[in-house]
């Protein structure tokens, strides 16, 4: 998300805290900031998806993935609380720790309740929650969690401070609360003075960096307020912010450092849309169409994207730069031009319209169907039954005793597979062993792919040119 300059406030302090009181006038609390750090790249360009959110937050569902995140958030803070890793704890470790297990009670009962639940996301639930309470993780949480906890324990011993799961809070430099949000991990040495603030990225689906991350850079706002009263003014003198998201690429550290100059012109730019989201909240009949944006960051989660007439004409303009304003190729460009022939700016057009386009089409896809669902009728479309799906309808030890019961040897109950090599990677061996595995191991490449320019990822090219200076250095080394 790109942050502009900001010269001057649209509101002072005062008009802020005004605001602040004007949102909460009639809301009834829902344990959440208005303005969440997790929903900044919504509301830090689009003011009209504030639009319902409140109402939108208290009849929202869960879903298996949500709530298998938020168990290995637990599992973190209940390992980084007692400094045992994860795989380590013992069924008694939580037991003195009666406000962590009435949280994690509270929360269970919250989503099993949830009418708008549906029973997947409800068993789950219980089947983490029982896993919680008893310390007898699955081994798919320690493997990836305790690689984490190594991590930030590396740097404890480094001499830094641990704080986790802090509430940050904003309100000394936006001018209200509405911001504030718990930020997973923060990290600070006192005699160096730099600050880490890091977050756990359980899931698999969506890559995160931290690289101008705004979520991670709001709780880094926060947390340097809290250390500059703790430790006094001035005190940070460097930040990092980290994500952890160890089952994507084993990226369990990914470290991006923070120029204090940028997150000065961070903060600066979070203040100002802060101030306009609450204006938004506040009076949302004088958000008009100037104040929306749709993008494929802005719209992914919002709940109001397929009823959004701002998405739909941004979906409808996009669709026409590829086929110009009547739909169609135009004169200038026939019909049955060679698509080998086209042109490289046409090809750039079409790859940048593209995500946002598909995204579009699957959100109103998803929403199609749940309207014929509900009895409607979308243009003759109807719904049909979905392929055969067979599995077994009890736990497995269950099956595999009735299988030996008829006879069935293990040879015809069990098929055996070698692990892959991410799936041994997560094995403990000892250092000598595993060099010998490694050498086991054949490397490949998946095909080229087209990025943009601000990925993370070297160009082939610079890849190979630094690959031929590195060779060159070390040959003069040699000599």
């Amino acid at each position: 998300m790109k942050i502009k300059k900001v010269k001057k406030y649209t509101y002072t302090d005062e008009e802020i805290a005004g605001l602040e009181a004007a949102c909460l006038i009639g809301m009834k609390e829902n344990g959440h900031a208005l303005i969440s750090p997790s929903g900044i790249y919504k509301w830090g360009e689009c003011l009209g998806s504030l639009s319902g959110l409140h109402h939108h937050r208290s009849v929202a569902s869960d879903n298996v993935m949500s709530v298998e995140g938020v168990t290995g958030h637990y599992i973190s803070e209940i390992a980084l609380i007692n400094r045992i890793r994860p795989s380590a704890h013992s069924p008694s470790t939580i037991n003195h720790s009666a406000e962590l297990i009435e949280d994690i009670r509270r929360w269970s009962n919250r989503i099993i309740n949830h009418k708008h639940n549906t029973d997947a996301v409800k068993d789950a639930a219980k089947g983490f929650v029982k896993q919680l309470l008893t310390i007898r993780y699955d081994r798919h949480f320690m493997n990836h969690l305790d690689k984490v906890y190594d991590a930030v324990m590396e740097k404890v011993n480094a001499g830094y401070e641990l704080h986790v799961e802090l509430k940050v809070k904003m309100g000394a430099v936006i001018g209200h609360s509405q911001c504030d949000g718990i930020s997973d991990i923060i990290l600070f040495n006192p005699i160096t003075g730099h600050l880490i603030v890091s977050d756990l990225k359980y899931g698999v689906n969506v890559e995160v960096y931290p690289d101008f991350n705004p979520q991670l850079a709001l709780y880094g706002v926060g947390a340097k307020c809290f250390m500059e009263q703790k430790h006094g003014a001035g005190c940070v003198k460097s930040m990092s912010i980290v994500i952890n998201q160890p089952r994507v690429k084993n990226r369990y550290w990914d470290e991006w450092v923070v120029k204090l100059e940028w997150l000065n012109d961070f903060t600066r730019y979070v203040k100002e849309r802060a101030s306009l989201a609450l204006f938004a909240i506040a009076y949302p009949d004088q958000i008009g169409a100037e104040y929306y944006v749709a993008s494929r960051e802005s719209c992914q989660y919002c709940h109001r994207k397929v009823n959004c007439a701002v998405r739909l004409d941004a979906l409808k303009t996009n669709i026409n730069k590829l086929f110009n304003s009547d739909g169609a190729t135009s004169k200038s460009k026939p019909t049955t031009q060679d698509i080998l022939n086209i042109s490289n700016d046409d090809l750039a057009e079409i790859l940048n319209v593209a995500p946002f386009v598909t995204s579009c089409i699957k959100d109103f896809e998803a929403e199609a169907r749940r309207r014929v669902i509900a009895g409607g009728d979308i243009g003759g479309r109807k719904l049909v039954e979905g392929k055969n799906k067979r599995e077994w309808f009890d736990k497995p030890e269950k099956m595999i005793s009735v299988f030996k019961m008829i006879g069935l040897t293990d040879d015809e109950i069990y098929t055996k597979k070698l692990k892959s090599v991410p799936q041994m990677e997560t094995i403990s061996i000892p250092t000598s062993k595993r060099k010998m595995i490694d050498t086991m191991i054949k490397y490949s490449k998946s095909p080229a792919v087209v990025a943009l320019s601000n990925d993370r990822r070297l160009s082939i090219e610079e890849t190979r040119k630094n690959a031929a200076i590195s060779k060159f250095n070390q040959n003069a080394n040699d000599e």
